[in-house]
């Protein structure tokens, strides 16, 4: 949590915010500016919702492994606010 966020009651008068790491950039990235790793997650995403429209009775297997969980986290992700038009 930043300190920043915090009501002024809450932060103790010596902290001081963390300095930024170097590897995060210094602004906000716009749309046109994404990192590999959000390109990765949009492309998901894309073609979980293209999957759902053009097929009738699409379903997403899920074994409570690590990999599961990451396609059942993107799966919420790209169906929000509803739920996945698919069983589990």
């Amino acid at each position: 949590m930043l300190l920043e966020s915090l009501p002024d009651t809450l932060v103790p008068r010596h902290a001081t915010a963390p300095e930024p790491v170097a590897a995060e950039p210094a602004v906000p990235l716009s749309r046109d500016r994404l990192t590999h790793l959000q390109r990765l997650e949009a492309e998901s995403l894309h073609i979980m919702r293209e999957v759902a429209a053009q097929f009738q009775n699409p379903v997403m297997l899920y074994s409570v492994g690590k990999d599961s969980s990451v396609l059942l986290h993107l799966a919420m992700k790209a169906f929000y606010p509803s739920k996945p038009p698919f069983p589990l």
